[in-house]
């Protein structure tokens, strides 16, 4: 079963724009842990570790 979150962008979406053209979004889940060493150029490949 898949769980999806729900990320809303700024208030009312206000940096959607922004974030979408640039193809980025900032999150915090409290990870300790660095994960710059397992990001892979296709999400797909990342999504497969």
């Amino acid at each position: 079963m898949k769980c999806y979150l729900r990320v809303i962008l700024g208030r009312k979406g206000s940096f959607a724009a922004e974030r979408l053209r640039n193809g980025f979004i900032g999150t915090e889940f409290e990870i300790n842990e660095d994960l710059s060493t397992n990001l892979a150029d296709s999400r797909r490949k990342f999504n497969e570790k």
